[in-house]
């Protein structure tokens, strides 16, 4: 933002703006062969020899895929069982290597859904070296499905062995027209609409990318390059066209871009030049060359008459672009000022107070009357579906306060909705984000519009970097700078805000008097005493009062002077009162009068400073739901006055403070407490290596497909996860089972030293063999879906209704898939586990989930246990298998009762059901079963009865050891999804609060404070004292992702601070996330805990005091390492911004300097060992890159 990049007080706003918004090249990736062939994948060959594990040659991992064409018309096919939706994807990838002599003559095709083979495409071959292979699916036929990917021998004879790896689907957001080559579905037409000369040997000059360029030269005056495709490509997925040119020293002039549409007519055209001798990226918006909806060819043509030179050209595509510049220092092409009216716009304004020798430009704006309007617009229209979010910045100047609204026109030239942009602070750059839908949803946009509401004219203020945005695109993390209002009324009561008003009669919709803003007001007439208008955040986030300074709305009277109201906010209640039950209960602030601001016949904005009507009941800082305006005097009546309220909305006035750095404190002498290492542990399978990497403290099996596992014949059931069916572990997703029980998975943590967490079944049914389903269509009848064997999920294909299943009673002791299991089960396989390893106290099997998340057996499996599980099942069957654990192994620690989220902290299933008249019941207002138990949340009776069950045992046996609760944030985008948009990676930062925070409210449907491992805590110690607590499902979701990084690192020092006792990463792979995987980013938050140097060094043991002046930017953990008194200090920057941050210290005498160890998104691959820190007896200044971990290492005296 070249406009005020200088200003007082603006650097670290003005740092924000200079971030690169580079489109990420891949939008996503199914791997398909990655050292073997993924889940649902096989090989098949004919007239080869193929290798799917050679090891001789690989690009990445441990191995490749060597092939062999023995004979004519040979090939190689990748098959899935089931076809692929290729809509989802435009491009097949590869890596190839040609061996020793390269050159095979080798095809690719594909065969779709219905046995139709698309067009073949050559493939060139590198001799000692792999190569990267992009293949469009358009160029193979555009397959609506696709079911094999095949290589053919096209020379007609034998072909040496060469090599493949890393084989996907990939969905890349471009479509690649020349890249060392045209594309095979591109074709040169120059020869018959010009004398062009084209030649793709450029040996003479380097190319941009790769070896090759297209060289380019004009024969005569108005000739042109011309590249065709036949059929159309449709231009809905693409917004730009990108590509680079080099001409000679005097560079490239006098040349136009024109695009081909669909009925073979050019657009217009967009002038094209470049500096003399060096490689010029240009990218040009289909807007500007017409915004065809149909490609089929474009144009390079010579627009001045004569020839030219050679030049050359690289890297031609159609691609997407993060954003569409609206105004960056000048306005983008196409764009104009509009007619303005009492306003004055400079396009090439410099802000006062600016660094005299930066020439850059941003817009003045000067509303020279009341209620005038600066204007934007454009003749072609945007097409806003295609963004999120319009984004500008803007700086008041040397007065700021000016008062305005922004809207924009659609294509009909209707405004849209307006969104009143916060007085604007003097000296400082802000930026503003609206959402589209905000502004009304157009599909269309022609114009921008800032409108002045004071009613008087305004001093200049100014606008930069103007762009419409696309915000599913990754970019940078960094502070959010606040817009400065949250509106709850404007034209209507904003999403989740509703009239709870009673005394009152209330109409949301007004639109007489004429509204102080936009179309409609409220009315309200207190009918009764002390009647109200209560306008509350009744499915919205309350309201955050630290983020405002005050509330802003304005009043009308009516025909009365001076009606008696007074308004007052209502907070949230304070969570620390009642931490076990889930109430109403509210706090109100202080009661302001307002009845000499409410004059008749005239409105009257209102501001009242928030600090004036909180109190300390509310939290700190204040969290409001309500805003209230009473009858003051209880005379409210028949005939009583009305009055109205508009633009109801909180407000931060002053100017935010400077972005300062976070302060932060170690007290090493205070909140001491012992970090237990198995907080750091991850479910399911990991090499023995990669564990040992990790220094793993204990890996959990578990997870919906082992409540049914049978350790007789090695076999399961994973329920509704995948059809009800039958499967053998050694053949499963999970194949790391590879012989009887689950022998292999201790005999591999016993070999790294990590412990186990074994899940046994409770629910009373195992698998009885591999092969069976319980709703098969041959039996059933077609059904939504099913797999390729015809087994299906259990729902009727023609009305939606599910198949019920009579479960039998004893002595009928199987289903159509599983057999009963009983206690006696139960003990028979913790007896053999103890044969083969020993005791929990001999090493063996040390911990022992008591099946897994009961409270949805009736859905995930309703085959064997269709009856939702009461509160008495809990506490029947943990007795009953507890003890049949605790009977063959007295040291091993029981987990449970491992409920999977929210709703069963609170309430069994069975509280849960709705009847089938009314599906959408409103359940939790009256919960039949919890009320039968003195109307307690389902997890504090539960402890209870654990402990009455020990009271009661003879030799007072605790039966429960660990309370195991599942947690996966609820918030939309975070929990096992990739990383999302900037405002999702900042909510999944923000979202770990619910972890310990008493005041964070979570962003979800829950909207209260979750507070997890505290709550967890105060159960424990009210029900059940010294039971400890785990948490043995959790996940936040990007681990790929250096945001997924920051939230784990945050994570885990959360867990070690909180005195959680045991904690497993669920880490397995789905379509939203990938398997286990020792260099993605979330894995380096782990070894920044446990082996950061590779020398099995670790973060401390002993947690201390830990402090930062703001949590949301910059975290801190610290520890003190028992082994050799070491501190050890976590520090993570969740900003996309470097912090310089003073630390604190005390307690503690350091000899040495800080060793720093450092993980981010500089460099992804590796945890760094950058220079030391000195630190004093009172602590040290350093600096955190952006989005980074830091440890830092202080050797004790």
């Amino acid at each position: 933002m070249g406009c005020g990049s200088d200003v007082q007080g603006g650097a670290e706003v003005a740092e924000l703006s200079r971030q690169s918004f580079a489109l990420e090249a891949t939008r996503g990736e199914v791997m398909i062969y990655s050292d073997s062939m993924a889940s649902g994948w096989s090989e098949s060959h004919w007239g080869s020899t193929v290798d799917s594990a050679a090891i001789a040659t690989v690009h990445r991992g441990k191995n490749a895929i060597s092939v062999t064409f023995d004979e004519a018309s040979a090939g190689l096919a990748l098959v899935s069982s089931s076809a692929i939706d290729a809509s989802t994807y435009d491009t097949v990838r590869f890596w190839i290597h040609g061996g020793a002599s390269g050159g095979q003559d080798v095809s690719l095709l594909l065969r779709d859904g219905a046995g139709n083979f698309g067009s073949p495409v050559p493939i060139s071959v590198p001799a000692d070296t792999w190569k990267r292979v992009d293949i469009p699916l358009r160029a193979l036929g555009t397959p609506a499905q696709i079911k094999e990917i095949r290589w053919i021998e096209q020379g007609g004879g034998v072909q040496p062995t060469f090599y493949l790896d890393q084989v996907s689907l990939v969905r890349k957001g471009e479509l690649v027209i020349f890249d060392d080559a045209i594309a095979p579905d591109w074709n040169d037409w120059s020869s018959w609409d010009t004398t062009a000369s084209i030649s793709t040997d450029s040996s003479s000059t380097p190319a941009q990318s790769g070896t090759k360029s297209l060289s380019v030269t004009f024969d005569d005056a108005w000739a042109g390059l011309v590249l065709r495709t036949s059929p159309p490509v449709s231009a809905s997925a693409f917004d730009v066209v990108r590509f680079w040119i080099r001409g000679d020293a005097l560079g490239v002039q006098d040349v136009s871009l024109e695009l081909r549409d669909g009925a073979g007519v050019y657009g217009p055209g967009v002038p094209v030049s470049a500096p003399g001798s060096t490689w010029t990226e240009i990218v040009i918006p289909l807007r500007d060359l017409g915004n065809p909806s149909q490609i089929t060819g474009l144009r390079l043509k010579d627009t001045g008459g004569g020839s030219h030179t050679t030049f050359y050209l690289d890297q031609i595509s159609f691609g997407q672009q993060k954003e569409l510049m609206v105004y960056d220092d000048a306005l983008a092409r196409s764009w104009g000022e509009g007619e303005s009216w009492r306003t004055t716009l400079n396009m090439a304004a410099t802000y006062p107070g600016q660094d005299p020798d930066d020439d850059a430009k941003c817009i003045g704006v000067t509303f020279t009357a009341g209620l005038g309007g600066g204007v934007l617009t454009t003749p072609v229209p945007i097409d806003a579906r295609r963004y999120d979010t319009l984004r500008f910045w803007i700086n008041g100047g040397t007065t700021g306060g000016q008062q305005l609204n922004f809207y924009v026109r659609n294509g009909a030239g209707e405004a849209g909705r307006s969104v009143r942009v916060n007085p604007v602070p003097a000296n400082w750059w802000t930026r503003i984000d609206i959402p589209i839908t905000a502004l009304g949803s157009p599909t269309r946009i022609t114009s921008l519009v800032w409108r002045e509401i004071s009613g008087a004219s305004q001093p200049t203020f100014y606008l930069d970097r103007i762009a419409f945005v696309r915000d599913g695109y990754p970019e940078p993390l960094a502070t959010p700078v606040v817009g400065g209002e949250a509106v709850i009324y404007d034209d209507a009561l904003r999403t989740g805000w509703q009239s709870w008003s009673w005394g009152t009669a209330v109409n949301t919709a007004s639109t007489s008097p004429v509204p102080a803003d936009g179309a409609r007001a409220i009315s309200a007439r207190f009918d009764s005493k002390w009647g109200a208008l209560a306008l509350y955040a009744a499915d919205a986030a309350p309201i955050d009062t630290s983020l405002y300074d005050h509330l802003r709305f304005w009043v009308h009277g009516g025909s009365v002077n001076h009606q008696n109201i007074e308004v007052f906010l209502r907070g949230v209640r304070n969570p620390d009162d009642d931490p076990n039950e889930k109430t109403d209960d509210f706090y109100d602030g202080n009661a302001i009068p307002i009845s000499a601001q409410v004059k008749a016949n005239q409105w009257t904005m209102v501001e009242i400073p928030i600090a004036t009507m909180v109190t300390s009941s509310m939290g700190t800082p204040a969290v409001v739901a309500g805003v209230i305006w009473q009858d003051a005097a209880g005379t409210g009546g028949p005939g009583s006055p009305t009055f109205y309220v508009d633009r109801v909305s909180f407000v931060r006035k002053s100017a935010p403070p400077a972005m300062t750095a976070p302060t932060l404190a170690v007290n090493v002498a205070a909140g001491i407490r012992s970090i237990s290492p198995d907080i750091y542990g991850i479910n399911g399978h990991i090499e023995e290596s990669d564990a040992a990497v990790l220094r793993l403290p204990v890996r959990r099996w578990g997870g919906n497909a082992v409540s049914r596992y049978n350790y007789t014949n090695n076999a399961t059931n994973a329920g509704a996860d995948w059809y009800f069916k039958n499967m053998s572990r050694s053949t499963s997703a999970d194949a790391f089972v590879l012989q009887n029980e689950r022998t292999k998975f201790v005999d591999q943590g016993e070999l790294v030293h990590t412990k186990t967490l074994m899940t046994v079944p409770l629910i009373g049914w195992v698998a009885k063999d591999a092969e069976a389903c319980s709703f098969p269509e041959a039996s059933f009848g077609p059904q939504q879906s099913h797999d390729s064997n015809g087994c299906g999920n259990g729902v009727r294909a023609a009305d939606g209704t599910p198949i019920l299943l009579d479960i039998p009673k004893p002595p009928v002791n199987e289903t159509p898939t599983s057999v009963r299991a009983e206690t006696i089960f139960v003990k028979g396989w913790i007896e053999h586990l103890v044969r083969q390893h020993g005791t929990a106290a001999e090493g063996g099997v040390e911990y022992y989930n008591l099946d897994n998340e009961p409270g949805l057996w009736h859905d995930t499996h309703r085959d064997v246990h269709p009856a939702p599980v009461e509160y008495a099942d809990y506490e029947k069957l943990t007795s009953m298998y507890a003890k049949a654990i605790k009977e063959v192994d007295r040291t091993a620690k029981t987990l449970g009762p491992v409920a999977w989220g929210w709703n069963e902290y609170f309430y069994s299933a069975l509280d849960q059901q709705c009847p089938a008249s009314n599906p959408d019941c409103a359940w939790w207002e009256d919960p039949q079963d919890r009320k039968k138990y003195q109307n307690k949340p389902l997890v504090q009776w539960y402890l209870e009865q654990m402990k009455k069950l020990q009271d009661a045992d003879p030799e007072s046996t605790r039966f429960l050891d660990y309370l195991d609760l599942h947690y996966y944030p609820e918030a939309k985008g975070l929990a096992r999804r990739p990383a999302g948009a900037p405002s999702t990676q900042a909510l999944r930062l923000r979202s770990t609060r619910s972890l310990w925070d008493t005041y964070y409210v979570d962003e979800s449907w829950i909207n209260e404070p979750i507070r997890l491992i505290p709550r967890m805590r105060k159960w424990v110690d009210q029900s059940y004292p010294g039971t400890k607590l785990a948490i043995t499902e959790y996940n936040f979701g990007a681990l790929d992702h250096i945001n997924g990084a920051l939230t784990q690192a945050d994570v885990l020092g959360i867990f070690g601070r909180e005195g959680l006792d045991l904690a497993t990463l669920w880490w397995y792979s789905d379509e939203n996330q990938p398997s286990f995987n020792l260099t993605h980013p979330a894995a380096f938050a782990f070894r920044m805990y446990r082996n950061y140097d590779g020398a099995q060094n670790g973060f401390g043991d002993i947690s201390v005091q830990a402090t930062s002046s703001s949590h949301e930017r910059l975290s801190v953990y610290a520890a003190r390492r028992s082994t050799d008194n070491a501190l050890t200090l976590m520090v993570i920057n969740k900003t996309g911004l470097p912090l310089t941050s003073p630390l604190d210290l005390s307690g503690f005498t350091p000899s040495g300097n800080a060793k720093v160890y450092r993980y981010g998104e500089a460099n992804l691959n590796a945890i760094v060992n950058v220079p030391d820190v000195p630190v004093s007896n009172t602590g040290f200044t350093a600096t955190y890159p952006a989005n980074s971990i830091t440890l830092l290492v202080i050797p004790g005296a």
